[in-house]
């Protein structure tokens, strides 16, 4: 979709409770300037130079009162075994260490690259916990916790994690004001207002923590916000940024769409060439060229993607990576294509009932049910918590849309009635969803090319593709039925 105005089209009455709505809109806003300006108060003193490829790991782990030692082991906090795990090849073991008798440890880590990693803990040969942390190259990891109670409570300091600290309280409090505007409880003319402060409030993280993961996804949940409705803003960005690697693949996709809109596809191609001649990185130049075709297939211009598939085929073939994505976007491309039809399904579907408390009723559906509405369809695990903490999102854009025809189906791949049940009894079901197993029934995962998820398709009322998702930006999904709404575009 080539329009990305962000517009609400909900019934509203912008009366004295909105107003008071409102205020909490505005307290919210001074509240995330306050978390996103702190970009350097909790960063650890200096430490000594460490070697490019490694990060200094310390801290102390203790036990506290609950801490039920097994035979042969004590309450003294000496003993306990710290391993950082690398487990997407092995797993290979970064750091191993003991705590000392006041629980202290330290070490260095050697590691691939920059990203999550795991840490586990250890006493007598007993796997005690199990968490996630965040590691860069030359960064100090200071963690402070307690057994038995240390997943989840445990605290990482370093610009890393603090950094990624800093975006989720963001994000909870985006996630505020999107339910608000959802209640009706902002005026329709501020809405773009409220952006662009939050798209401001999220480029801070970025200007903040420089190099960081977190400031990566900040930024681009900021140009996103712009995207479409504040260009000129959005270009400003690109260019003041634009000798960062991350900012100028940021650029191939944001930047492109952007040129695209106000001056046709000839000038985008251009763009995302320029960006590709001056990147110094290979890694980037392969991103700008995948972004290219990706961005010529959502707009339909598949001709212009095959061209495009070509030339990357003999500039990146060898490339492992390379090879691999060129394997699933030829079939998207060939396939599933902005315009085609969408392969049709049978499944058994659980439709929600009106009496709570009832159990939602089988039903057999087709593609054919759906004719006649715009329709989001996702095939999604329920166990992913990226997946469990986006869902509530995905109910308030339900009750957004479904009064403009739009319609939802969940296929979850689980197989266990037991897992699909408690979700839903958890959460609330609103549209249908698939009843466990049935996704494994069937022949979905080949005939729609799913290779990663979750993965969306947005149909029209023919059933033909609007786009194909893949990712957890539920944003995307919500620009993408405001173009429709705003396009005229639904039935």
């Amino acid at each position: 979709m080539m329009d990305s105005k962000t517009d609400f089209r909900v019934n509203r009455r912008y009366n004295s409770h909105s107003v008071s709505v409102w205020m909490s809109v505005a307290l919210l806003l001074t509240i995330a300037l306050s978390i996103s300006g702190c970009g350097s108060c909790s960063r650890e003193e200096a430490q000594p130079e460490l070697a490019e490829d490694r990060t200094r790991i310390f801290g102390t782990i203790t036990l506290d009162e609950s801490f039920a030692p097994l035979p042969g082991d004590t309450l003294a906090p000496e003993g306990t075994g710290v391993f950082v795990l690398d487990l997407t090849g092995g797993p290979d073991t970064l750091l191993r260490a003991l705590t000392d008798t006041q629980g202290a440890f330290s070490g260095e880590a050697v590691f691939p690259g920059q990203g999550a990693y795991t840490l586990r803990l250890y006493r007598n040969e007993r796997r005690m916990a199990d968490t996630t942390m965040l590691l860069a190259h030359q960064d100090t990891v200071r963690i402070e916790g307690s057994l038995p109670r240390f997943s989840g409570a445990a605290r990482f300091h370093s610009g890393e994690n603090e950094a990624m600290r800093t975006l989720t309280r963001l994000e909870r409090q985006y996630n505020r004001v999107i339910q608000i505007a959802a209640a009706g409880g902002i005026a329709q003319d501020t809405i773009p207002y409220v952006l662009d402060n939050w798209s401001s409030i999220f480029w801070e993280v970025w200007d903040n923590w420089p190099g960081t993961v977190a400031a990566r996804i900040a930024a681009r949940e900021s140009l996103r916000m712009l995207e479409g409705r504040n260009d000129e803003l959005l270009m400003k960005r690109l260019r003041e940024y634009g000798d960062d690697e991350d900012i100028r693949m940021m650029a191939a996709r944001f930047g492109f769409m952007s040129v695209l809109q106000r001056n046709g596809l000839d000038a985008a191609i251009a763009w995302s060439d320029s960006l590709e001649a001056e990147s110094t990185s290979q890694e980037t130049r392969l991103r700008i060229a995948k972004n290219r075709i990706e961005v010529l297939y959502d707009s339909s211009r598949i001709d212009q993607a095959r061209t495009r598939i070509h030339d990357y085929e003999s500039r990146f073939a060898g490339d492992l990576e390379a090879d691999a994505w060129l394997a699933v976007i030829r079939r998207d491309v060939e396939e599933l294509a902005p315009g085609m039809l969408l392969p049709s399904f049978e499944l058994e579907v659980l439709v929600p009932v009106d009496e709570p408390g009832d159990l939602p009723l089988p039903e057999t559906m087709t593609l054919e049910d759906f004719h006649g509405a715009t329709t989001l369809i996702e095939v999604v695990s329920l166990a992913d918590r990226t997946y469990q903490a986006t869902y509530p999102q995905l109910q308030t854009f339900y009750l957004i849309f479904r009064q403009e025809n739009v319609q939802f189906l969940t296929i979850p791949v689980e197989e266990s009635t037991i897992a699909v049940r408690a979700f839903y009894e958890e959460r609330g079901q609103d549209w249908p969803v698939a009843r466990a197993g049935a996704f494994a029934e069937t022949d979905l995962e080949e005939r729609w090319n799913i290779y990663e998820m979750p993965v969306r398709f947005l149909i029209d009322s023919q059933g033909r593709i609007i786009r194909k998702l893949h990712g957890h930006n539920v944003n995307e999904i919500l620009i993408e039925l405001n173009n429709i709404i705003n396009d005229g575009d639904i039935s």
